[in-house]
Parts: C-alpha cells; sequence; structure tokens
C-alpha cells in the first residue's frame, strides 16, 4: 500500500473493525474534535492544548470560574426583572442548566446576595410576559431563557437599556 505525504497540520486518522475500514486526513481543528472522544477526555478547543505526541497537556491549566455575584455585576442588572433574566443566564452559559423553577432563582438572589423580591412570581411573570423568559411546556413550575432574553443579556450595553424601554410602557 503505497503511504502519501501528510503535510504539517494534517493527521491521518485511521478507523478498522468489524464491516469498517477508513482512512482520513484531516486538519489540527477537526482532530482537536476528535481526539478527546477518542482518549475519553473533555472536549478542548485547540490542538496547541496536546503535547507533541498528541497524547496529554503540555501543561495543567486552571480553569478562573466567575461567580453569579460577578455575573451580575458584569452585567449591569439592576432591577428584579434584570436580575431575573441574567441568573436565568447564568444557569444556561456557567451551569449547562436549561430548565429552571423559580426557587432555584429564589436561592441565587441570596447566594449572590442580592435582596429577595417582595413578589417574585410577580416579576417572573413580568419577565415572562416581556419574553424573556417562558414556561416549560408539560413540566408545572419551570422556566427556560428564551433567545429574547439570551440577546438581551449578551447584548450587555443594551441589556438594562431594552428591559426598563419596555417597563416604561
Amino acid at each position: 500500500m503505497k503511504r502519501k505525504r501528510i503535510l504539517q497540520d494534517q493527521f491521518e486518522v485511521v478507523i478498522t473493525g468489524e464491516g469498517i475500514n477508513v482512512t482520513r486526513t484531516i486538519d489540527a481543528d477537526r482532530l482537536a474534535l476528535l481526539l478527546p472522544i477518542v482518549v475519553g477526555s473533555t472536549a478542548r478547543s485547540s490542538t496547541s492544548d496536546f503535547d507533541a505526541e498528541g497524547t496529554g497537556p503540555p501543561q495543567q491549566k486552571k480553569e478562573v470560574k466567575e461567580t453569579l455575584r460577578e455575573y451580575l455585576d458584569e452585567i449591569g442588572a439592576i432591577t428584579n426583572i434584570e436580575l431575573i433574566v441574567a441568573i436565568t443566564h447564568y444557569f444556561w452559559v456557567h451551569q449547562d442548566k436549561r430548565e429552571f423553577s423559580m426557587d432555584d432563582v429564589r436561592s441565587q438572589f441570596l447566594s449572590a446576595h442580592e435582596k429577595l423580591p417582595g413578589n417574585l412570581p410577580r416579576d417572573f411573570k413580568a419577565a415572562a410576559n416581556k419574553g424573556m423568559i417562558a414556561p416549560v411546556h408539560g413540566k408545572a413550575d419551570y422556566y427556560y431563557i428564551t433567545k429574547n432574553g439570551i440577546r438581551a443579556v449578551e447584548d450587555r450595553k443594551a441589556f438594562t437599556t431594552k428591559l426598563r424601554a419596555r417597563n416604561n410602557r
């Protein structure tokens, strides 16, 4: 069998087994996606996360976690509705939590040292009426952050302006 020359930053992947025999040349970005699956580790963003042999990290990197308090300060959430939407976005981004209850959000107000809203059900309803969160179909008392809610938080400069403008209607 004639071997083809593999270019730098190109990798030959061979998969063989019962009923399969595949050989492909892939680039470093695709290898970065495939290698964690093959070696059973967590996903990595690039091949630079591996040593020269591709067997492991060249050095251990510490992940710095952002607290909810830091996140709320960065977002600039002030009103109860802004805080609810920002907390649900924090669930989605930092905890991979797609659905949440009012009790989940209530506990996060306390952990972030925010004053608990006097009428949380009213504020949840207001956030839902603004299209920032929505109830989960078939799951009583559970909600999810909507695309509008995600966009409002991710557009940090306009986050508070958008929600406050809707409050003034």
